[in-house]
């Protein structure tokens, strides 16, 4: 996973990432969050394709418990068929907008 000038390898390596970036920008939102993919495409080309998807990062706000757009992003995935099963190769993550947020 590479994006916002940092980038990860290995599933330990982006879990550890994201726990990080997550609880860095938005520290209130551990078990209120969740993470929305949509318009998803893939083109295949063989054993290997690319993949490119959005993305939008929302939580219930702790006021209004309303659901609110926290991040949107493109994702941008190269991907290969290793022994019959496809694998992400590359994930490039590119944030298009933080969402300003909502007053109470």
């Amino acid at each position: 996973v590479a994006g916002a000038g940092t980038s990860a390898k290995g599933g330990t390596a982006v879990g550890a990432l994201l726990e990080k970036l997550i609880g860095g920008n938005f520290p209130n939102s551990k078990g209120r969050n969740f993470h929305l993919y949509f318009n998803e495409t893939i083109e295949l080309q063989g054993d290997t394709a690319t993949g490119i998807s959005k993305g939008g990062f929302v939580m219930a706000n702790e006021a209004n418990n309303r659901v609110e757009f926290l991040q949107l992003a493109t994702y941008v995935d190269d991907l290969v068929r290793e022994d019959g099963r496809w694998k992400f190769k590359r994930r490039m993550i590119q944030g298009n907008i933080p969402v300003p947020r909502a007053t109470p």
